[in-house]
């Protein structure tokens, strides 16, 4: 069976789900809460920052090394690299016990509506929503 480059890069993105999942135990705790941070709840590097009481540019350059290591692993096991884009879409796959590690960063004004909207917690919401309206309308 011969998939279409969309069907392709939708089994990748389940692939590099269960690829994310193994990367974030592998973590230390402290690592793993800024990854998930930035990449789950969409925090600023400056709300992180100030949240974990680190100096922002000893916070972005872990957060672009983890980066580079997770694409690392992706590319070594599939020969891709996620966008920053589908790493947050392949963030809303993880499991909530990493989640519970983390207190939700407190979102001040500078966060970007742009930042805000492309939070996996908003896509969460807009598929519950969605799920919603479909099993209604089977109801009907």
């Amino acid at each position: 069976m011969k998939y279409s480059a969309n069907e392709e890069r939708k089994i990748d993105l389940l692939a590099a789900e269960q690829i994310i999942q193994v990367f974030l135990k592998e973590l230390e705790p402290q690592r793993r809460k800024l990854f998930i941070s930035r990449y789950f709840f969409g925090a600023s590097v400056s709300e992180i920052a100030t949240q974990y009481k680190i100096n922002e540019h000893k916070v972005d350059a872990i957060l672009n090394s983890l980066y580079k290591e997770l694409n690392g692993e992706l590319e070594q096991k599939y020969t891709y690299m996620l966008t920053e884009e589908e790493l947050l879409y392949a963030m809303t796959a993880i499991d909530d016990r990493y989640l519970e590690e983390v207190e939700p960063p407190q979102v001040c004004e500078e966060t970007s509506a742009e930042a805000k909207m492309m939070s996996p917690i908003n896509w969460k919401k807009g598929v519950v929503a969605a799920c919603c309206i479909v099993i209604l309308g089977l109801c009907i």
